[in-house]
């Protein structure tokens, strides 16, 4: 094809590539490690981002770049507008981290390079980067960014680490992870830089731009903030958030440890008039609100026993490599029960109320080279006798999602989205004192339980969020109830580590002192430079 592209045009694409493999999905990492690029230099210079709404290239190109997984990415949002904006579409070449290699080299063999290429720069092949550059096989990417200051600045980050992108004072990369902390605090800078320059663009003065959501909060120009941020800083902007008289929405869970937790919802209390919800969405879900409705009917009876096998998480290793953050203490402070399993924890608790013994083993590691659980089995005990049994893990394929609700008056049994209802004519505890037979059971039927089907799951959260604050609606979750599933994910944490049963409520002092020798020795892991296709998986 004729390469007739800007230099400008191409540095943008590299800093903005990955969304051509990414959902937009907030809790994913960014794509590869570095990217490097072989990047024309003729043609003239791109026009300044003015926001104008034609393309000022009349010749449409396409583009080539390689990609991890490419069969399976579409075009974001905000590479749509890049694409409009410069006349070009993209030509996405699939390669997987097991041929990768393989196909770099033949592609150089061949003089037959993409025009964007992904080199991962933590696999061994920094030197091997240094030689086919020193040999003229990428091109050298030019250094007028004036146009885009903060691509600009970060560019200047850039071109001082030798190690990574430049080759004998030549600028050859971009980088597209913070595998050098130096270069950006964000970990998606790529992405979160080009978001800041795109909005000065088009949108001007009119809209606030900040590059810390604590600016934001203390800014004076938001009512309320929704919190998706790493674990251990919910909390903390939460009370942020308090303390500047706004309403809070935060993602669960609540944060890392109850302590922490506790502060918040302190901080909630004294400020009565601001509206603090908790993002549980599942408690949307058509079938756990059917089966909240028919326990609290007493259509149960009294609870006897709660089992949930809930194991359809499972996970590859290539997804815990996704992030040097992804499953360490010091990053996200648990595995699936603080990633995956907080919903179902807070609905263990919303459906039958607290536990007040917990009895866990958490296996770290056991099925991935990760440091925190990947499986665990949980014996819960209530305080009118009944019994609970939780088993999760990220390690067991074909999974399981099966909960069974037990009173005595009979038996809820929910998977596949559909509930079955085993209902005693009689109490059975009634029937045992009762009968005089040794092997009778008392008569029960089975009804298929009929629900509205409504599941809007987010939207209807944040819909509440807003009717609450404006007209005093019903939440669908307060957000100082986040603490009862955090308590029993600690809980259980705090009864493996010791090797006993815990009482609730424990002594949070001592969980935050067991955990911080976790985080004091938690392994900084290698960043492979991926990013997930997460469609499919809410």
């Amino acid at each position: 094809m004729a390469k007739k592209i800007t230099s400008l045009l191409l540095v943008l694409l590299m800093a903005l590539s990955l969304a051509a493999c990414s959902t937009g999905a907030p809790t994913e990492a960014p794509a590869t490690d570095a990217p490097a690029a072989e990047t024309p230099t003729d043609g003239t210079d791109a026009p300044a981002a003015d926001g104008g709404a034609e393309s000022a290239y009349a010749d449409k190109l396409t583009i080539s770049m390689s990609m991890l997984d490419a069969e399976k990415s579409g075009v974001s949002a905000k590479d749509q507008w890049l694409c409009e904006k410069f006349n070009f579409e993209w030509d996405l070449i699939p390669v997987t981290w097991g041929d990768w290699n393989e196909k770099v080299r033949a592609w150089i063999a061949g003089d037959d390079l993409p025009d964007i290429l992904w080199w991962d720069m933590k696999a061994g092949n920094t030197s091997e980067f240094r030689m086919w550059a020193e040999a003229g096989a990428f091109r050298e990417i030019p250094q007028d960014m004036s146009a885009w200051p903060e691509l600009e600045a970060l560019l200047e980050r850039a071109w001082s680490d030798e190690k990574f992108l430049t080759v004998n004072g030549k600028l050859y990369g971009w980088p597209c992870l913070r595998a050098n902390p130096d270069w950006y605090d964000d970990a998606c800078f790529n992405q979160f830089v080009y978001r800041r320059d795109w909005a000065k663009a088009e949108l001007g003065d009119a809209v606030a731009i900040f590059s810390e959501g604590s600016d934001l909060i203390a800014s004076g120009l938001v009512d309320a903030i929704l919190i998706a941020v790493p674990h251990y800083q919910h909390p903390t902007l939460a009370i942020e958030g308090f303390q500047h008289n706004l309403h809070v929405l935060c993602e669960k869970p609540a944060g890392v440890y109850t302590k922490q937790v506790r502060e918040m919802n302190a901080e909630a209390d004294k400020h009565p008039d601001l509206v603090f919800g908790m993002m549980f969405n599942q408690r949307t879900n058509c079938v756990y609100r059917k089966i909240k409705e028919m326990i609290d009917g007493g259509e149960l009876g009294q609870l006897k026993r709660v089992n949930w096998i809930i194991t359809d998480w499972y996970r590859t290793q290539y997804y815990y490599d996704s992030g040097a953050w992804r499953a360490t203490w010091d990053g996200e402070g648990g595995g699936v029960l603080l990633n995956q399993c907080p919903h179902q924890l807070d609905l263990v608790q919303w459906l039958c109320g607290m536990p007040c013994r917990v009895r866990a083993f958490l296996h770290e590691g056991k099925w991935h080279d990760i440091e925190v659980e990947d499986d665990v089995t949980a014996y819960l005990e209530y305080p009118n006798g009944a019994t609970g049994v939780f088993i999760t893990s990220t390690g067991d394929a074909p999974g399981t999602n099966r909960l069974e609700i037990s009173g005595d008056m009979g038996k809820i049994v929910c998977e596949n989205d559909e509930i079955c209802f085993y209902k005693n004519e009689v109490s059975d505890i009634e029937f045992c004192k009762t009968a005089t037979e040794g092997f009778a059971k008392p008569e029960y039927r089975c009804i298929e339980v009929d629900t509205d089907g409504r599941n809007l799951q987010h939207v209807e959260v944040v819909n509440r969020f807003a009717g609450a604050i404006l007209r005093g609606e019903a939440l669908v979750a307060n957000g100082r109830e986040g603490i009862n599933g955090l308590t029993l994910s600690n809980a259980m944490h705090l009864s493996s580590w010791l090797d006993k049963t815990v009482d609730i409520p424990f002594d949070e002092d001592l969980y935050l002192s067991e955990l911080n020798k976790r985080r004091a020795t938690s392994r900084a892991k290698e960043d492979k430079g991926i990013t997930l296709n997460t469609e499919g998986s809410y």
